[in-house]
């Protein structure tokens, strides 16, 4: 049995949209990058997993 691996792209380039699904992905894709960008940014502490690890060993 062979395993072949294809890319989301090439699935997506395979499905046939109408403009209204493709004004509608176009938008949720849009909606999820802002979402990305605002707030899922990343942390800017410079801890090592150690160093976090211990400075928040009061929880445990």
């Amino acid at each position: 049995m062979a395993h072949t691996t294809q890319s989301p792209e090439d699935s997506a380039v395979s499905k046939i949209l109408t403009v209204a699904q493709k004004e509608w992905l176009d938008g949720v894709i849009a909606c999820m990058k802002r979402q990305i960008d605002t707030e899922l940014e990343p942390d800017n502490d410079a801890r090592t997993p150690l160093e976090k690890a211990l400075a928040d060993d009061h929880v445990l």
